[in-house]
């Protein structure tokens, strides 16, 4: 079925411009109908039930309200490579001319947490991100809030005030539905900042600030609840701390450890081993470690993500 395919790759091609699913579970946007950014069951169905054949009666164009966006979205949003996947899109401007609904801390509150006060150069920074209702009533939420979701965004500000946004390197992209955060109910995921595409989040020692968003729109409408917290980078002082900067301070070790491991990435497992062995105390070395075990569990346990829908 060329046009089956034909579909599915002008789809993703749609993502390349931040393009997002239309759908019920598509990230709050709904309208499923037989175009290009509709998953391809929904495509099948839409067709099916209004008396037409799949895949011969696929639209191969964009609807009006993605249209819209490719149009009026700012450029750094739609341009490929301009922003991650959805990041931009969270926006949801210019059909209604508002602005983003902060909520403020007596109503639904972030909490950014860790229990590492400071870190050396080389150690990822495990953080527990917690979404608390604190009404009486309910709030619709993102369902998850990780980070590999895109609801939420993590910007290290280090010690001279740069700004440095660390999206994330693994993208989810369908499991982003919406739930009803219950009364006094409340959510919480574990991640770790260390590395993206934009580089390493921690190269140089100081203070830094970690500061969360998380951003959705509702029926069109954009919330959003922010949060902030310090580490400190502990100075190299020792010749560990300069050799283990030296092995994982490198691209291909972030890449490593944000893909959660990875047996093909043959220098950053080389990297890594070498940190272990030679200074196995070192906090680097040892937060490495425990995640080599923990990928070892995990692979002994068969765990399975979800599987992708185009």
């Amino acid at each position: 079925m060329p046009s089956a395919f034909l579909r599915s790759a002008s789809h993703e091609l749609g993502h390349g411009f931040n393009m997002i699913h239309q759908s019920a579970t598509g990230f709050g946007e709904t309208g499923s109908d037989a175009t290009i950014m509709t998953v391809s069951p929904s495509v099948a169905s839409f067709v099916t039930a209004n008396g037409g054949k799949f895949p011969d009666d696929i639209e191969f164009r964009f609807n009006k309200h993605v249209r819209h966006h490719l149009i009026h979205f700012p450029d750094i949003i739609v341009r490929p490579g301009g922003a991650s996947w959805t990041a931009g899109h969270n926006t949801t401007v210019p059909e209604a001319d508002q602005d983003r609904y902060w909520f403020e801390a007596d109503e639904l509150q972030l909490y950014v947490e860790s229990q590492q006060k400071n870190i050396k150069l080389g150690e990822p920074l495990n953080l527990k991100l917690k979404l608390q209702n604190k009404t009486n009533y309910r709030i619709t939420v993102p369902e998850f809030i990780s980070p590999e979701y895109l609801y939420s965004k993590i910007t290290v500000i280090d010690s001279r005030g740069k700004h440095n946004p660390m999206p994330s390197f693994v993208i989810k992209t369908d499991s982003g539905d919406f739930c009803d955060l219950d009364e006094n109910g409340e959510k919480e995921t574990l991640t770790s900042v260390f590395w993206s595409s934009k580089g390493f989040a921690f190269k140089q020692s100081g203070k830094h600030n970690v500061e969360v968003q998380i951003t959705w729109n509702v029926d069109g409408i954009p919330f959003g609840v922010t949060a902030t917290m310090s580490v400190w980078v502990d100075a190299p002082v020792t010749n560990a701390d300069n050799e283990i900067a030296s092995l994982l301070l490198d691209d291909e070790v972030g890449i490593w450890t944000m893909l959660g491991g990875a047996a093909h990435l043959c220098d950053a497992n080389s990297r890594i081993a070498v940190a272990i062995k030679t200074h196995p105390k070192h906090k680097a070395s040892m937060h490495m470690s425990k995640l080599s075990q923990q990928l070892a569990s995990e692979k002994t346990k068969g765990k399975k993500e979800p599987e992708p829908v185009v």
